[in-house]
């Protein structure tokens, strides 16, 4: 809170290492992937950290996040060599 110069710290429902953020074009979710034990994909709110969505995980560590300027596709990558991509809608 840059008002009063406080710092909140949001839980989430990854179990590791956060690796990589992006908010989505329109700043009302954040797009997270985590990089050690769950590799898991979530879009979160970013006031309470809650889940809006939830992607298929990568076999093996998360690495990088990105959300097109438009918001309509998602695509990570992981140590497994592989990237994803998704629709997440139109433009």
């Amino acid at each position: 809170d840059l008002q009063d110069d406080s710092l909140a710290v949001v839980p989430t429902r990854h179990h590791g290492i956060i690796k990589s953020i992006q908010y989505t074009a329109d700043g009302k979710e954040l797009a997270s992937i985590s990089r050690q034990t769950d590799s898991a994909v979530y879009f979160l709110d970013p006031v309470s950290g809650q889940v809006t969505r939830h992607f298929q995980r990568h076999e093996l560590c998360g690495g990088y996040i990105a959300v097109s300027a438009v918001g309509r596709y998602l695509a990570t990558t992981s140590d497994d060599a592989s990237v994803r991509i998704w629709e997440l809608g139109p433009e």
